[in-house]
């Protein structure tokens, strides 16, 4: 599956090239509007299965991570997958490196990849401007 295909999904169960096994897809909760790139939001395809995981909140703030990365960082969640990786919005892909200090599925390994993908984002040209503006609005999220 394509990363052009994932930004047109539901929040729904499909059925990945897995065999035997779906993945949810939790998509963005907005697309940016305002870059010139054919695709308006980001994937993160994450191994941690549980998408209730990322109901978890992140650090200083009240919100949750799924909200944090799906609203703030334009970001799909594609969970249940071979790898944790990022695609930026040109397509630029981000291998995120396995964490061995948390169990796999469990909300420390949750905050710790969203960490992550804040930071890899932050360091974007378009991804610098959101994470100003989300630290403007949590200046206590840990990053």
């Amino acid at each position: 599956m394509d990363k052009t295909t994932v930004d047109k999904l539901k929040p729904e169960l499909i059925q990945s090239n897995k065999n035997t096994t779906s993945m949810f897809v939790l998509t963005a909760l907005r697309d940016r509007d305002n870059v010139s790139f054919e695709n308006k939001t980001r994937n993160f395809s994450t191994t941690i299965d549980d998408k209730l995981l990322f109901e978890t909140n992140y650090p200083g703030t009240d919100i949750t991570c799924g909200y944090v990365l799906r609203f703030y960082f334009y970001t799909n969640i594609l969970l249940n997958q071979d790898q944790s990786e990022l695609f930026s919005m040109d397509g630029t892909q981000f291998i995120l490196e396995k964490s061995d200090q948390f169990d796999e599925s469990s909300s420390d390994q949750v905050i710790d990849q969203t960490k992550s993908i804040i930071n890899l984002i932050g360091g974007m040209h378009f991804g610098s401007s959101e994470l100003s503006d989300f630290l403007d609005l949590y200046p206590n999220a840990i990053r």
